[in-house]
């Protein structure tokens, strides 16, 4: 019998969960709903401003993937992770809660490298708009894939995300999926966004060729199967 029920492959990443008035978000100049991915500077001067007494900064252990890992713990599951994170604050909390979480990630830290994370913005509508850093969590690569986890799990979960860095991530699904097919892991992968399959297709539908489920919406399930309609999409995903 495998030691966990699943092995999630992603992108680790703090969300911080930041309330702030309509005033406050205006001065900001974001549009409203959206996600953008930022460089380090302007996440750390993001958080610098609201650092100041006033806000509740709220530190939340999460990632696309990572995030599917938390909830089939908290459901009774047995699971592990295989991403990165810095030796920084953000980076000790998601290591800490993970063990709490009783998720096996071995040690995902990376000594004086800057975890990633996501400010997600409330305002009082209870709309979210975030800023995405993805730092060290982007340098996952195949040297940190971890037989023994994948090895032990019933399925490895791999994050369409990862796709989007060809210089390590996909080295990583690769590697990944290689452990997986050698001792008789199922494979789930996740579109995560349109947008991966449409920029990454010919990679990801390599995947998809050694992978036993797939996760998509309509609209990512065109763009995997290069269709004009969710209804002919479906019937090639057949």
């Amino acid at each position: 019998m495998s030691q966990f029920n699943v092995c999630g492959l992603g992108n680790a990443i703090v969300d911080i969960f930041l309330e702030v008035s309509d005033a406050d978000f205006e001065s900001l100049g974001f549009e409203r709903g959206t996600m953008r991915l930022v460089e380090l500077a302007d996440q750390q001067q993001l958080l610098k401003r609201f650092h100041d007494g006033e806000h509740d900064l709220r530190l939340v252990s999460g990632g696309s993937v990572a995030n599917s890992i938390i909830g089939l713990s908290q459901l009774g599951g047995t699971a592990a992770f295989i991403g990165c994170v810095g030796d920084d604050r953000y980076g000790l909390h998601y290591a800490e809660e993970f063990e709490q979480l009783a998720i096996d990630i071995g040690n995902p830290v990376l000594v004086g490298e800057t975890t990633g994370t996501c400010v997600a913005i409330i305002t009082p509508d209870a709309e979210r708009t975030m800023r995405t850093c993805l730092a060290v969590s982007s340098h996952l690569a195949a040297r940190h894939v971890d037989r023994e986890r994948i090895a032990n799990s019933e399925w490895l979960f791999i994050e369409g995300y990862v796709f989007a860095n060809p210089e390590t991530g996909q080295h990583a699904i690769r590697e990944a999926i290689r452990i997986a097919k050698e001792h008789g892991t199922k494979v789930a992968l996740t579109c995560s966004d349109g947008f991966i399959p449409e920029v990454f297709g010919d990679v990801f539908r390599e995947a998809l060729a050694d992978s036993d489920l797939l996760f998509c919406n309509a609209p990512e399930s065109i763009a995997v199967t290069q269709s004009s309609d969710s209804e002919q999409a479906f019937k090639k995903l057949k």
